[in-house]
C-alpha cells in the first residue's frame, strides 16, 4: 500500500505582520507619552492642580493672619502671629519651600531682598505691600523711594512758556523723600528739602503757565513707573490741609482740657 502522506499547516508570523504590530505599539507609545508629558497632559494638570490647591492653602492662611491682625487692632491684644512666625508655620507644613520663604522675608546672607509675596500656581499672594505694611508707616517717615533716572533736561522753561530766558533744569538726584499723607489707597511723599534750582516767570505769560509748568517739570523729573508714583508740585491746597489738621488737633486738645 502507498503510503498517505498529510500535510499539515504550521500556524505562524509572518515579518509583514510583525512590522505592523511593532508600528501599531511605537504608534501607541507615542500617543501615551503624549497624553501624559505634553502641556496639557495628565502628568501636567496633576502638577498644576497639586500646585492651585497649594496657593489656595497659603492664602488661606494669609487671610486667617491678616483677620486676626485686624481683631488684635480693635481688642487692643496681640494674639496675631509675627509674620516670620507665619512663614516659619508654612514652611513646617510643607506649603512653602525655603527658596520661597527667602523670596517673602528675604535673607542678607544670600543677599536676597525681601518682596512679602509669592507666586504659586495662578495666585501671586501679598503679606505685606511692596514697601512694607503701610498701616505700621506714619506721616514724617521716610521712605527708600528714587525716581526714574533722566538724563534730558526739562526744556519747557524758555520765554515761549514762562516770559523769561531760563535755561534747561535737570534733576535733583540728592532729594530725599518723606510721608506727607496717608489714604486709602494712596501715600504722598514730599522731598526733604526745596529743588536747588533758580526758575523765573514773567509777565503774563509767566503768571498764566507757572502752576503747569511746575507740575509738569516735577512730572517728567521725579515720577517712577513701576510704582505708578506721578511727581507733582506742592501746592496751597496741601498747605491749606495741613492747616486745618492741626487746628482741628488744637481743638480737640482743649475740648479734652476743659471736660
Amino acid at each position: 500500500m502507498e503510503g498517505i502522506v498529510k500535510k499539515e499547516r504550521i500556524g505562524g508570523v509572518t515579518l509583514i505582520a510583525l512590522v505592523i504590530t511593532i508600528i501599531v505599539l511605537l504608534i501607541l507609545a507615542g500617543v501615551s507619552i503624549a497624553i501624559l508629558t505634553e502641556e496639557n497632559g495628565i502628568m501636567n494638570k496633576a502638577t498644576n492642580s497639586k500646585e492651585e490647591t497649594r496657593g489656595a492653602n497659603v492664602q488661606e492662611a494669609r487671610d486667617l493672619w491678616r483677620t486676626n491682625q485686624e481683631a488684635d487692632k480693635h481688642s487692643n491684644s496681640k494674639t496675631a502671629q509675627t509674620l516670620e512666625e507665619l512663614i516659619e508655620e508654612l514652611v513646617d507644613q510643607k506649603l512653602l519651600t525655603d527658596d520661597e520663604k527667602d523670596s517673602i522675608l528675604g535673607n542678607k546672607e544670600k543677599e536676597i531682598e525681601a518682596t512679602y509675596q509669592v507666586t504659586i500656581g495662578n495666585r501671586n499672594i501679598k503679606f505685606k505691600e511692596d514697601n512694607g505694611n503701610i498701616e505700621e508707616l506714619k506721616i514724617g517717615d521716610y521712605i527708600d523711594y528714587k525716581p526714574d533716572t533722566i538724563t534730558v533736561p526739562y526744556d519747557k522753561v524758555g520765554e515761549t512758556y514762562t516770559g523769561y530766558p531760563n535755561t534747561g533744569i535737570m534733576q535733583d538726584t540728592t532729594l530725599k523723600w518723606r510721608i506727607l499723607d496717608i489714604s486709602e489707597n494712596t501715600i504722598n511723599l514730599i522731598s526733604d528739602k526745596p529743588v536747588e534750582f533758580n526758575l523765573y516767570f514773567q509777565g503774563a505769560r509767566g503768571y498764566n503757565n507757572a502752576e503747569q509748568i511746575l507740575n509738569e517739570y516735577c512730572k517728567q523729573m521725579y515720577s517712577n513707573k513701576s510704582y505708578q508714583a506721578v511727581g507733582r508740585s506742592l501746592n496751597i491746597e496741601d498747605v491749606q490741609n495741613k492747616m486745618r489738621t492741626n487746628q482741628e488737633t488744637r481743638k480737640e486738645r482743649i475740648r479734652e482740657l476743659y471736660k
